[in-house]
């Protein structure tokens, strides 16, 4: 479970303040997928970076699996963001000199799995996302999609409670769209909990919940669908 309560978030350079989020709260739920959509500018990503522990709120309260944020160390929470959450990139931010197999791995590299363990589970990670036979092919060597699926593999291998992703089709054609929002679709249906930022009004609509958000404040907050049922909750 995700919540924000009362955020506040003000960027300052030099003698110029700029208040990116205002007085923001909202609930994510286990088992949930949600898309925050609105204009370039609106404050969406500053609200993702957030929920990632990628930056801190300048004010406010982020409770992350029942753990208060802002009372937690830069180490606990570089802990919490390698264990509990995994993130897809619009730009995919595959290491190009790794095979797919390899950049599956690195998170777990850093989380101190042993080779073994990470080549288990990143090779499950990429049958899942029907990369299979693919483990040895560079990022050079890809397409578009398939890079997404290598970034949606990587997000998976440690089993994240949360999955978050930043404008995941933002580089693709709508057929290959169409199939990576299948992926999440069907990674929500096993209880996955997403939260994506979107742009467009039509991939948001293949969500659960849209969530509108202008000028810093959160405009609008609609269900489409009800949250499915849950299989899990996020990783300790």
């Amino acid at each position: 479970m995700l919540i924000l309560k009362n955020i506040d978030k003000i960027y300052n350079t030099g003698s110029i303040s700029f208040k990116a989020l205002n007085k923001v709260d909202l609930q994510v739920d286990s088992g949930d997928f949600v898309s925050i959509i609105g204009p370039s500018g609106s404050g969406k990503s500053t609200m993702m970076n957030i929920l990632g522990c990628l930056d801190r709120a300048t004010s406010g309260t982020y409770i992350l699996d029942g753990h208060d944020v802002s009372e937690q160390t830069d180490a606990t929470i570089s802990q919490f963001r390698n264990k509990k959450i995994g993130f897809v990139f619009q730009s995919f931010n595959l290491l190009p000199k790794l095979s797919t197999l390899e950049n599956v791995e690195l998170p777990m590299v850093y989380a101190g799995f042993d080779s073994k363990s990470r080549r288990k589970l990143a090779l499950s990670a990429l049958e899942k996302v029907g990369l299979k036979g693919k483990e040895a092919n560079k990022p050079t060597e890809i397409s578009g999609g398939q890079k997404q699926r290598v970034a949606i593999a990587r997000a998976l291998a440690m089993n994240p409670g949360i999955i978050l992703a930043d404008e995941p089709t933002g580089n693709l054609d709508s057929k290959t769209t169409s199939e990576i929002m299948g992926i999440f679709q069907s990674l929500n249906a096993e209880g996955h909990t997403i939260v994506m930022i979107t742009h467009e009004p039509e991939i948001a609509q293949l969500t659960n919940r849209v969530v509108t958000i202008n000028d810093g404040e959160i405009t609008n907050d609609t269900r489409l669908r009800p949250i499915a049922k849950p299989k899990k909750g996020l990783t300790s």
